[in-house]
């Protein structure tokens, strides 16, 4: 018996035995293979990168007609982010323009990464990029007034890119982007259009290799604005979308499946679809609002969305709605209409005693056929009441072409109370103002000066107005009264401040209805200026430091007059100060045309002496402007001359130890350049 079971014994040693050969092959073997997998993922970007960085630059020489800049160390390879794809990763990578933008800055980002087809890769197919994204990335697009774009940057035929072999180094089936605190600013001169997002947090997907798919994106900004021919429509608003759109790449078509978008707490939702079968973009897009209550749209007046806006005590609803149907072309323009109502709304701050209540308005904006012709603009009964102070405005006006308008405005504002409801750091405004404006007409009668059709009277007054910028110095009117007739507004009164420089001004302005409402327009007028002090350098924007400062570190900048203005002015200065000048008893007539302005004559004491100058200044050319000056001195102090003219210290430094007076006439006249 002990013989069987010393057999079995060493029987089960052996088994055990082989088992621990087995499981020691096994290991070996799964070391291997994981030991071969670590070294493919290491190895393989170091195999590949030089095919890969080639094939890169390979692409960019071949199509795109820009510099685009980046450093051979600052890229790397990695199969370990994102297994089993191949991630490309670029520091500090940039584009910068050629020609018309050279310099310029088109895309700039702290890092980029690409995702790319490791597959691909091994078997020498196209690279497919799966990826992209983007660290803190600049997008700055510019259109030029000629329609010359910074971001057409690539060869223009298509049979040249056929051609080219770099097409077969890359297949384009993104199918998951990515945006990390971007910033992207567009401003297209041609249409006098500027938009600009900050803060862009952004993510999208969709498989781009498929001609029918869903693609889903959602982006934010932590501050959005948007102009139109110089009116800023929207400013430093936070924005929000999450898109979801049926993509038909076959036809260009983007069906809106599911897509909201908000500004501060205004929210709404859009339907529809926009195509772009031909160079025409076909559209039928509805949009609404998502909530009603007044708060929400309040949130997009200006400053409105700073702290303390959750403090506001509100009620009151609207209702915000409208359509974009129709094409878009050179020739067309699709038909539109916009909604809004606001019922009874009531607004007021907790450190403001007085509310603004019953507020109420209907806004309609439409064109049924897209055509400007047809176009209508409908304000009716806004209103709003402050104490016992009540303010009303009715205005309607067809075709946006060539308008016909009738408006009535009625009551008191006063912008303390208002202004105060929710402050804001970008202006501060008070004051009260009390206007009875009607004005009826059409724009024909305008062109043709048919004045005596035109019905436009009324009366506006101003007391304590103040008004001021960050950064720029307040004004000031402590009174004002301001008389309207069809041809002409009268000044009859109107006093004040702007910074440390008083003013008083008489007369009237005239063509204004038409400066409203016509690009090439010219206001014209003539005024009587009167003043204790004139501070050029501050309405100018130089601060007194800079003012007392040698010319060699002062920077200048050239100023332009307007083209669109006809003014007289009659002044009369007790004291000015320019650079560092001090000038007393100006008197004389200044006169502004056609973007120059005249000085005709100018007279004032000056350096211990008299000064009479007549000339012209003229920025048209606004690289190359011109001054031409006729100067008539009067015994001049030698002395002071040579502490305050720099110019006389440079080339005449021995009239430091002259003294006496001097007397001269001379002209001066070349180009105004920052020198």
């Amino acid at each position: 018996m002990c013989n069987v079971f010393a057999l079995l014994y060493f029987y089960l040693c052996i088994l055990f035995e082989i088992e621990l050969i087995i499981m020691k092959k096994l290991l070996i073997i799964v070391g291997i293979i994981l030991s071969l997998f670590v070294l493919t993922i290491v190895l393989v970007p170091i195999l590949f990168k030089d095919r890969i960085v080639s094939a890169i630059q390979t692409e960019l020489d071949s199509s795109v007609n820009a510099h685009v800049n980046f450093e051979l160390e600052n890229i790397r390879l990695s199969l370990l982010k994102d297994f089993p794809n191949l991630t490309i990763g670029i520091q500090d990578l940039s584009v910068t323009g050629k020609e018309l933008f050279v310099g310029d800055t088109l895309f700039s980002t702290k890092d980029i990464a690409i995702e790319i087809d490791i597959m691909a890769i091994i078997k020498s197919e196209p690279l497919n990029i799966k990826g992209i994204v983007l660290d803190q990335p600049l997008i700055n697009i510019l259109v030029l007034e000629d329609g010359n774009a910074n971001y057409d940057i690539t060869y223009p035929t298509e049979e040249e890119k056929e051609e080219t072999p770099s097409q077969e180094e890359f297949k384009f089936g993104i199918d998951h982007w990515e945006i990390k605190q971007g910033r992207i600013v567009y401003y297209d001169q041609a249409v006098d259009m500027a938009m600009a997002l900050l803060g862009v947090n952004h993510t999208g997907n969709g498989d781009f290799t498929l001609s029918v798919f869903d693609m889903d994106t959602k982006t934010t900004a932590e501050d959005f604005s948007f102009a139109y021919e110089g009116v800023v429509y929207v400013a430093h608003k936070k924005l929000a979308a999450d898109m979801l759109f049926g993509m038909d790449m076959d036809n260009w078509k983007f069906t809106f499946k599911d897509a909201k978008a908000s500004l501060n707490e205004f929210h709404m939702n859009f339907d529809g679809f926009f195509a772009m079968p031909t160079s025409d973009y076909e559209m039928d897009i509805n949009f609404s609002t998502t909530d009603s209550e007044f708060k929400n749209i309040l949130s997009l007046v200006p400053g409105m969305y700073a702290d303390g806006f959750d403090n506001l005590a509100t009620n009151g609803d609207f209702d915000f709605s409208g359509y974009v149907t129709g094409i878009y072309s050179e020739t067309k323009m699709p038909s539109f209409l916009l909604d809004l109502a606001v019922r009874d709304a009531y607004v007021k701050s907790p450190d403001v005693p007085l509310p603004v209540e019953k507020i109420g308005m209907e806004l309609h904006i439409r064109s049924e056929s897209g055509d400007m012709k047809d176009g209508l603009l409908e304000i009716k009964n806004f209103a709003l009441t402050i104490d016992k102070d009540r303010f009303t405005a009715n205005a309607v006006v067809n075709n946006f072409d060539s308008p016909d308008w009738d408006l009535k405005v009625q009551g008191i504002l006063n912008l303390d109370i208002i202004s105060k409801i929710e402050p804001t750091e970008d202006f501060i405004m008070a004051g009260i103002i009390n206007a009875n404006i009607i004005s009826k007409g059409a724009y024909t009668d305008v062109e043709n000066e048919n004045y005596g059709n035109l019905q436009t009277a009324g009366q506006l007054t101003m007391k304590n107005f103040s008004f001021a910028t960050k950064g720029s110095p307040p004004i000031k009117v402590s009174t004002a009264e301001l008389l309207f007739n069809p041809e002409s507004i009268n000044l009859s009164s109107f006093s004040g401040n702007y910074g440390k420089s008083d003013f008083i001004l008489n007369g009237q302005l005239e063509n204004y209805i038409a400066y409203t409402l016509k690009k090439e327009a010219i206001l014209k007028g003539e005024l009587n200026l009167s003043s204790q002090l004139l501070d050029i350098n501050e309405i100018m924007g130089v601060s007194e430091e800079d003012s007392i400062e040698t010319e060699e570190n002062t920077p200048m900048e050239v100023i332009i007059v307007p083209n669109d203005l006809n003014f007289v002015f009659n002044a009369t200065a007790k004291s000015m100060k320019y650079d560092n000048f001090d000038m007393k008893n100006a008197v004389g007539k200044i006169i502004i045309r056609d973007g120059i302005m005249t000085m005709d004559p100018m007279k004032f004491d000056m350096l211990g002496g008299i000064i009479k100058m007549t000339g012209t200044y003229d920025s048209r050319d606004e690289y190359e402007p011109k001054f031409e000056f006729n100067l008539g001195v009067e015994d001049l102090s030698i002395a002071e001359t040579f502490q305050n003219v720099t110019s006389v210290q440079k080339f005449v430094p021995v009239a430091e130890k002259m003294t006496g007076k001097f007397s001269t006439d001379f002209v001066v006249n070349g180009l105004m350049t920052q020198e």
